[in-house]
């Protein structure tokens, strides 16, 4: 009895041992804008942080505004576990919504999105009031 004990005990302790850890998958860490933020004006460009390097053929970034239009411009750029996209000029009063899909380094696919809201329009892309006479 004492001889299957031991070896249970021995068995359940070499088990625990050899057991790795378990690899956490990537996730958003960090954002600019951040979710829910209201900005005065809009972004010239969305920055993703995540916790782990990302492959750069397969990340994709949109920013979605006012009439579903897509704000987002130019090739999204990956720098290790930082992806970044750029927001066209002239984006107008309202919600956007950033959608991302990426693939991190170890090969999952990681997708979300948050929204930010923008309140007022760059002075330089308002339109100027006439001048009194």
């Amino acid at each position: 009895m004492k001889r299957s004990l031991l070896a249970l005990v021995l068995a359940v302790g070499l088990a625990l041992i050899g057991a790795a850890p378990a690899a956490a998958h990537s996730e958003l860490i960090n954002s600019t804008p951040e979710a829910g933020q209201a900005l005065d004006y809009a972004p010239i460009g969305v920055e993703l942080v995540f916790n782990q390097d990302i492959n750069e053929s397969f990340a994709t970034v949109s920013v979605v505004g006012p009439g579903n239009e897509q704000w987002a411009q130019g090739e999204t750029a990956v720098d290790g576990p930082t992806v970044t996209v750029s927001v066209r000029e002239g984006a107008p009063i309202g919600r956007y919504t950033v959608g991302y899909r990426v693939t991190s380094a170890d090969g999952h696919p990681i997708t979300g999105s948050y929204d930010f809201s923008v309140s007022s329009l760059d002075p330089v892309d308002a339109p100027s009031s006439p001048s009194p006479t």
